[in-house]
């Protein structure tokens, strides 16, 4: 009895366990042009500010705000050197339960609207000649506590080029849309950060997008992180060049895993028609 008792009682806490959400994540934003960066905290970061990063990158935005009941925030005007994030509203994560088939943790980045201004160089790139820097945002959240499991990440990424006007060149902008999450092995399983879900945008007018899956994870680090990363290279200025509706929307999905006796039974089975084969074959003629 006191065994049967004992045994309730781990199911109970079991159940439980699986039960339990993700706590409440937490939102780091990192802007980028080429080889200088800036990172916010965006869970404590005021509505409006401004500075100058240590190799002399100004930086500043305004308009922002996050709303912790619903662990969403809106980005306006966020400035880093030549590149301006002037719209990325309604980026949100939420948080599921460890269930099979259930969605454990989203992350959703959405409505970005990137441009670059002309700071004194031409129009293909800075004074001086080459290429322009490269801009790189990238939003991490983090704090996902769910027990280990085998989880999939699967991604939705699209967007567009602003379409020139009728007889300019067309820009040859490259958007690299990037998802991934942190595990605990195989460090290199697509959707990890060594081998990211990827996605290149290079159309004018019309939204390109891609559905995409992670190689399974057998375990998550705990907690674990989603990250988004929009790297744009070779932009032109301006809203003829501008970056549209930007988005990745990702989800860490609870799989499933099959029972150790149906997997042992399905691979029996051809082992078991080969031997009534032979069996057949040895029996005697009459």
């Amino acid at each position: 009895m006191f065994c049967r008792k004992l045994l309730w009682a781990a199911a109970a806490v079991a159940v439980m366990a699986t039960l339990a959400p993700p706590a409440k994540a937490d939102f780091t934003l990192t802007l980028g042009s080429g080889s200088d960066s800036k990172t916010f905290d965006l869970t404590t970061l005021a509505a409006a500010g401004n500075g100058t990063t240590a190799a002399g990158t100004a930086y500043s935005w305004s308009g922002y705000s996050y709303d912790a009941a619903t662990q969403s925030f809106i980005l306006q005007d966020f400035h880093f050197g030549e590149y301006d994030l002037t719209n990325g509203r309604a980026s949100l994560v939420t948080g599921g339960t460890n269930l099979p088939g259930n969605v454990i943790g989203e992350l959703d980045l959405e409505a970005i609207r990137i441009e670059r201004q002309n700071l004194g160089g031409t129009s293909n790139g800075p004074a001086g000649g080459g290429p322009p820097p490269a801009f790189t945002m990238k939003l991490t959240a983090s704090g996902y506590t769910v027990p280990s499991a085998p989880a999939l990440l699967t991604s939705q990424m699209d967007g567009y080029f602003n379409l020139p006007p009728p007889g300019q060149p067309p820009p040859n902008g490259v958007a690299t849309l990037q998802s991934w999450v942190d595990v605990a092995g195989p460090a290199g399983v697509l959707g990890s950060s060594v081998n990211p879900l990827s996605f290149d945008v290079t159309q004018q007018g019309g939204a390109q997008s891609a559905n995409l899956t992670s190689g399974t994870f057998t375990a998550l680090s705990n907690p674990y992180s989603i990250t988004h990363q929009i790297t744009l290279s070779n932009m032109g200025y301006g809203v003829d060049s501008r970056f549209q509706q930007g988005s990745i929307s990702s989800q860490v999905v609870y799989v499933t895993p099959a029972p150790p006796g149906l997997i042992l039974a399905a691979t029996a089975v051809p082992f078991g028609g080969l031997l009534r084969r032979r069996l057949r074959k040895a029996a005697p003629v009459a």
